[in-house]
């Protein structure tokens, strides 16, 4: 709000010049003075607080699919293949020795593998809208392992230093690196399969 200037005007009486008046009284002349005072400040109104709330959005459900919603997610075959199967996957988030986003991919599986012949194992994981694609892998021929590796939906392999664990019967356990994961998002989703000599023997979910 702007100053606003108050004048006081003080004047004394006016005397007449006529030839009657007393010479040594003059006209006294009118003054004026001014003062300022400071604008009146509006007053403060105290911070309102307003409150919000965020409302998470959990991914759906995909039938055959697993969606990743948390650190670890799992799913165990109801109806295992004969004479071998595969029992149950799992995944985990965070490899001791990997960096980032990697993942930990664990196959169970019931009887024997063949002595002959190739076995892949192998996890296939695709972005929510599924227009990104991976693909875990771990492959045997003849009980000798050759491939281990990231399979993509550009039809690009990576293949990966090193060999999955195997140290427990009836168990396997391989990384899924972290630029793959990444690559996925969130709420991305998985399956696993069991192939024997080139044909889908067992899938989880099932």
């Amino acid at each position: 709000m702007p100053a606003v200037a108050v004048i006081t005007i003080s004047a004394l009486s006016l005397i007449g010049c006529s030839s009657d008046a007393d010479p040594s009284i003059s006209a006294s002349t009118s003054t004026a003075s001014v003062v300022t005072k400071p604008p009146t400040s509006a007053p403060s109104v105290p911070p309102v607080a307003v409150k919000t709330s965020i409302t998470s959005v959990v991914a759906p459900d995909i039938p055959g699919k697993i969606v990743v919603r948390e650190d670890a997610s799992s799913c165990v075959n109801p109806s295992p293949a004969s004479p071998v199967s595969l029992v149950s996957t799992s995944t985990e988030v965070g490899v001791a020795g990997y960096a980032g986003n990697a993942v930990r991919v664990t196959w169970t599986y019931s009887g024997d593998l063949p002595a002959a012949g190739t076995v892949l194992f192998s996890l296939t994981g695709a972005n929510q809208a599924g227009t990104v694609v991976k693909q875990l892998g771990y492959k045997t021929l003849d009980g000798q392992q050759i491939a281990y590796f990231v399979f993509d939906s550009s039809s690009k392999q990576l293949n990966l230093a090193g060999f999955p664990d195997t140290s427990v019967p009836g168990e396997i356990s391989a990384v899924m690196p972290s630029a793959a994961v990444d690559a996925l998002g969130q709420n991305w989703h998985w399956s696993s399969s069991l192939n024997v000599n080139g044909h889908d023997v067992d899938i989880c979910p099932n």
